[in-house]
């Protein structure tokens, strides 16, 4: 089988000074199962944890990877989930912007963003609807 790699998480994204998270949720709506090995969060210099979850469609939460992050070290996480049809990929971000500004998205590590780039295969066979905040 071949993987592929998805990147879960919002574009749209404001951090304000402090504490935060930003939560994204992606609902599986392809025709056939897919299954999740990796989980690797990306954010810059304000991110400080990440966290990938599924939400069955029955309501019950399986957490994947929740993990500190260091933009300096950045890791991969292996997993081993199934989605199915109805299940949804929550990315949860976590900030620690010691600024007096609002972080916007952004390329430059002055910026932030928000994602997790998770592998998994079937390549093709994730059809995501409701990717945002």
């Amino acid at each position: 089988k071949t993987a592929t790699t998805n990147m879960f998480g919002p574009i749209a994204l404001s951090v304000p000074p402090g504490k935060s998270e930003a939560v994204s949720t992606c609902t599986q709506n392809g025709s056939g199962p897919v299954t999740i090995i990796t989980s690797s969060p990306h954010m810059h210099k304000t991110g400080v944890g990440g966290k990938l979850e599924i939400v069955r469609a029955d309501g019950k939460v399986e957490v994947l990877d929740d993990s500190p992050f260091n933009q300096e070290d950045q890791t991969v996480t292996p997993v081993n989930a199934v989605l199915n049809r109805g299940d949804k990929v929550r990315t949860t971000c976590k900030f620690n912007n010691m600024t007096n500004q609002t972080k916007r998205f952004g390329e430059s590590t002055e910026d932030e963003m928000c994602f997790n780039f998770a592998r998994y295969y079937p390549k093709g066979a994730l059809s995501c609807s409701g990717l945002g905040l």
